[in-house]
């Protein structure tokens, strides 16, 4: 083992200093006055390549910084508060160990650290694993079918640190001694620390670090429908025409695969098989029934499609794989050569003309179904001679960690700059996600997770920690994706009826209607909702009245994605960054705050009827639908049939509810219902723009600010602020009201006004 013989032990001036000592560079530069980068380099060997790091804040002098760093005369690095808190501290010096895997051997870096005694820590991605916390995990952090680990970590103490490697990174939490994160077969120790003092600052230092996200068009918060797979054009339109003969709202519908046909063909990114002989007639009908459509596209091409003839001619294939999908012939495109990501959306960009309206990216995690034996998460063999071969970014195991970004980063980039789609914001959904992806503002499920009730508990702490690591826009196949358990010879429709499964449907869909993602998805049972009963029906009227509830959230909504772009925000969020102090809201895997105002509590377990919840100190509680208020800081058993999914809204919160609509965009906010929910100050920013494209960026918004004055019993409605646009609302009408009041109507023509109840 290398180590710095550094004899340093007191605060020194780091900013961007290099010190050279047993073959080890150690180079600390501050970037900002929340960032530290520590990069420690072997033998003089070239720093890997950042994909996640956009563009890194100036550097800036040590005097300037938050944190303090000092190094002990071992060399170990440990980063305070300028008030003398340590936040963390490396344990020893790095390691550069040599590991051979199949006939190549690679350089890897390993750093240990030690974290403040009985500290909470959160972060790795979407591992899972049932659990929120970090502390004892050993984990592989890699891009996979179910779950994405992502090297970023969290400690309540208002700090995180994010290890910068594309290749997998093994995460190992031994509490009381350790904490250590090794890179497989990246040779350079580079990190980044943060201090954000809040969770939300350590979220925003990381997306000051890789990338802000963009706004995504109103549509995409809608409902969304699919299935594995509408076989057909005809048998699509239809189950969207189903859905408004039935009243029920949806914004968008899903093509998954085989539209292209026969194995051969794999994802030929064209509609070869017979039974979509029209896909622009298809298309045309959707967007008739005021619909958006995605479709289904992959990283792997069949031997006789046009995109793997056209990639195989330039060399721009990765390494054969041993996958399921390698036996068929079917290989993947390098995503790390800009001339791939050409070729791909030369083919991709053909379905713009057919108007399909964004990109359900699937499989970017490399990982087909669990089949990928050889470099699953947490397995250790890894020994597959394929890892070893080239790619335009290097040796495909020194960048497999970061495939996805630059298959998703590639297709956005490409999509925006697409002069056929206007101005229209891209929209992709995709499994297997990196960090940094959040700057594409692709939403990222969870993978193809079982349809039964662990799977289901397991979603809110993999949200949870997914969102803590910088991209807000997580969400899961409602229902779970595998559900052939319950299917007992049935046909998939009939399969439906199955009234253990309708149960498990309808506590997955009480936790959908609030993640930033709405959509039902999955295969043996066929998940649309008007096959779940009849209206007057316990099942049926669940589901649709989730369905309305998300509607009329919808405003509140979008205010929170807005927020997510404009001020780093976090839309599903553990307990832990609102209710620090509260230390069973820090270890809460069950609840969660989706925006700033709704405490969720679903049910995730079978057949009961009640369940305990806890209502977070420092503040007060009103039951959304009873509108009872609840003192904070006490765990209560509440009432949770079938039909009741437990929410409450904080005290203080100025809530919109928006129009009974069918879909986004069928009417205008123009008259909207503000509840106030009182018990202590609170204000609220309805944020408004076209919905649909990028002017937004360019101050084209509206925003309208409302103060609770709680002693005053008044609600201020603030001037409006941002700049015209097309479509803007110039006069409307809210209806004011306290939970059990009356309504009280306010006219509102963009100037301030005040009301008081």
């Amino acid at each position: 083992m290398n180590r710095i013989c550094l004899s340093i032990s007191s605060v020194v001036a780091l900013a961007a200093s290099s010190v050279v000592c047993a073959g080890v560079d150690v180079k600390v530069t501050f970037h900002g006055p929340r960032t530290v980068h520590v990069v420690k380099t072997p033998d003089g060997a070239a720093r890997a390549k950042s994909f996640a790091v956009k563009s890194a804040p100036n550097e800036t002098a040590e005097a300037d910084s938050e944190i303090v760093v000092t190094r002990g005369a071992d060399g170990a690095l440990s980063f305070a508060t300028r008030g003398g808190r340590v936040l963390l501290s490396e344990k020893g010096a790095a390691s550069f160990p040599r590991r051979r895997y199949v006939k190549t051997e690679y350089v890897c870096a390993t750093q240990s650290f030690s974290v403040r005694r009985g500290e909470e820590l959160f972060g790795l991605g979407d591992l899972e694993n049932g659990r929120l916390r970090a502390n004892g995990v050993d984990e592989r952090l890699v891009p996979a079918n179910v779950g994405d680990g992502i090297p970023y970590l969290m400690g309540e103490g208002g700090w995180a640190l994010y290890w910068d490697s594309a290749s997998p990174v093994r995460f190992t939490d031994i509490p009381g001694e350790s904490t250590t994160f090794s890179s497989e077969a990246d040779g350079t120790v580079d990190y980044w620390f943060f201090y954000g003092g809040s969770a939300d600052g350590c979220v925003a230092e990381m997306r000051k670090l890789t990338g802000d996200v963009p706004m995504l068009p109103l549509w995409a918060y809608g409902f969304w429908q699919s299935r594995e797979r509408y076989v057909s054009q005809e048998q699509i339109v239809d189950a969207l025409q189903r859905y408004r003969d039935a009243r029920i709202p949806i914004d968008g519908i899903i093509q998954d695969w085989c539209y292209w046909g026969d194995g051969d063909h794999w994802n030929a990114m064209e509609f070869l098989s017979p039974d979509f002989p029209d896909p622009k007639r298809m298309v045309d009908e959707i967007h008739k029934r005021n619909a958006r459509v995605l479709i289904s596209v992959w990283p792997s091409f069949g031997p006789k499609s046009r995109p793997f003839a056209a990639m195989k001619e330039r060399g721009l294939f990765l390494p054969p794989l041993p996958t399921a999908m390698s036996e068929m012939g079917v290989r993947y495109f390098d995503s790390f050569s800009k001339e791939a990501c050409d070729v791909y959306y030369s083919f991709l960009g053909r379905f713009v003309d057919l108007g399909i309206d964004g990109w359900w990216m699937d499989a970017t995690d490399l990982d087909f179904n669990n089949c990928v034996t050889f470099y699953n998460r947490g397995q250790e063999n890894g020994l597959c001679e394929a890892y070893d071969g080239a790619t335009a970014a290097g040796p495909f195991r020194t960048v497999r960690g970061a495939y996805s970004l630059a298959a998703v980063e590639g297709v956005y980039d490409r999509t925006r700059a697409d002069a056929r789609r206007g101005d229209k914001r891209v929209f992709i959904l995709t499994r297997g996600a990196c960090a940094g992806q959040q700057r594409t503002g692709a939403a990222v499920w969870s993978g193809d997770t079982e349809s039964n009730w662990d799977s289901l508990r397991k979603q809110i702490p993999a949200g949870c920690s997914f969102s803590l690591t910088g991209n807000p826009n997580f969400n899961c196949d409602i229902g779970g994706f595998g559900a052939i358990h319950f299917k007992l010879d049935k046909s998939a429709e009939e399969a439906a009826g199955n009234p253990y499964w309708q149960e498990l449907y309808v506590r997955w869909m009480q936790l959908g209607t609030f993640l930033p993602m709405m959509r039902s998805h999955g295969t043996s049972i066929c998940r649309e909702i008007y096959l779940h009963g009849k209206p007057g029906e316990t099942v049926y009227d669940t589901l649709v009245s989730l369905v309305k509830l998300r509607y009329a959230l919808m405003p509140y909504i979008y205010s929170t994605a807005w927020r997510c772009s404009a001020e780093r925000y976090t839309m599903m969020r553990p307990l832990v960054m609102d209710f620090p102090a509260d230390r069973e809201a820090v270890r809460s895997t069950d609840e969660f705050m989706f925006g700033e105002s709704l405490l969720v509590a679903p049910v995730v377990e079978h057949g009961v009827t009640s369940r305990t919840v806890h209502f977070p100190s420092g503040t007060d509680w009103w039951d959304f639908f009873a509108e009872k208020k609840i003192a904070g800081g006490q765990t209560l058993d509440v009432k949770a049939g079938l039909g009741q999914v437990p929410l409450y809204v904080r005290a203080g919160t100025v809530l919109p509810i928006g129009p009974d609509v069918q879909y986004n965009g069928e009417k205008p906010w123009d008259d909207l219902e503000v509840r106030v929910y009182p018990g202590a100050d609170g204000a609220f920013t309805l944020y408004e723009d076209d919905f649909e494209t990028y002017a937004c960026e360019r101050g084209e918004f509206s925003t309208i600010r409302f103060d609770w004055n709680d002693a005053a019993r008044t609600l201020k409605i603030s001037e409006r602020g941002g700049a015209a646009y097309p479509g803007r609302i110039e006069k409307r009408r809210f209806r004011v009201r306290l939970p059990g009041g009356a309504a009280v109507p306010v006219e509102y023509d963009g100037k301030s006004v005040s009301v008081k109840l």
